[in-house]
């Protein structure tokens, strides 16, 4: 898959911008981008749609057609699944395959004289039903099996092109998206697809509060009612809240759950 790594680097090389450039520009992290070139598409969060995303945006701020790119990466893709595959069926031991072989060889042989021998006790029967009656036993028709339609399985499909296309687009235009990745009963990950911008209002009492910005620790402290904080950080804000349910978080806009009755932690990382 580094070929299509080689092409972006090319074209970035051509175009004389630096992977800062292209990370301001696109708003993907630089990590992210490095990755990319040296086709570890592997290491992009989000799956498929992602990755695709980043190809494309990546692409269009090197003047070259994203469209095209992402239509190169599927087929490259495709190419390396099954040899992916056959790698992994070949390092299957040896004395495995030969042990199985030979189970399906017996099996296949008590399976034939299985229904060698029912067909001909079927055969016996119907011959001393049709001389002693003289009839030909009624037969019932099968059953008809439903099968699933094909315009059902075929909007699933569409529905699910809709969603990738969906992501896909917010991507392309810059949206801010902050989605909810793990939750338990003491903390809670959020990623943004931005610089993480938090803003703190504390509503109905007092609060204790500890805030890391990008893994340095910026304050320990009790905030009370109407106070207001705001941080900005290049990758990774964490919050430590004593009362949770005494206070307001936003992020870039997007306003958190903060519903706890205990203790609680937020973290709002930058993909």
């Amino acid at each position: 898959m580094k070929e299509i790594g080689d092409l972006l680097k090319e074209a970035r090389e051509k175009s004389g911008k630096t992977l800062v450039d292209i990370s301001n520009d696109t708003k993907i992290r630089k990590s992210y981008l490095q990755e990319i070139e040296k086709g570890n598409f592997d290491i992009i969060p989000g799956g498929e749609v992602y990755v695709k995303g980043f190809i494309r945006n990546y692409a269009k701020c090197v003047g070259i057609d994203g469209d095209m790119i992402v239509e190169k990466y599927g087929k490259l893709k495709r190419q390396y699944e099954p040899e992916d595959l056959i790698e992994n069926h070949e390092k299957e031991p040896y004395i495995g395959k030969v042990a199985k072989s030979e189970d399906k060889t017996k099996d296949s042989k008590d399976n034939r004289t299985f229904l060698l021998t029912l067909g001909i006790l079927l055969l016996a029967v119907t011959i001393f039903i049709v001389n002693k009656t003289g009839l030909i036993p009624n037969v019932e028709q099968p059953n008809e099996i439903d099968l699933p339609k094909v315009e059902d399985q075929q909007n699933k499909e569409n529905d699910l092109l809709e969603e990738d296309k969906t992501i896909d687009d917010n991507l392309e235009e810059g949206k801010i998206i902050v989605n909810k990745v793990n939750e338990t009963q003491k903390n809670a990950h959020y990623t943004i697809n931005n610089i993480p911008e938090v803003e703190l209002i504390v509503l109905s009492e007092s609060c204790w509060v500890r805030i890391e910005v990008d893994d340095k620790i910026m304050t320990e402290e009790t905030l009370f009612v109407g106070d207001e904080r705001f941080w900005e950080g290049e990758g990774k804000i964490y919050i430590l809240a004593g009362n949770p349910n005494a206070i307001e978080i936003k992020v870039n806009g997007t306003k958190i759950n903060t519903s706890y009755n205990n203790p609680y932690s937020f973290v709002f990382e930058r993909i």
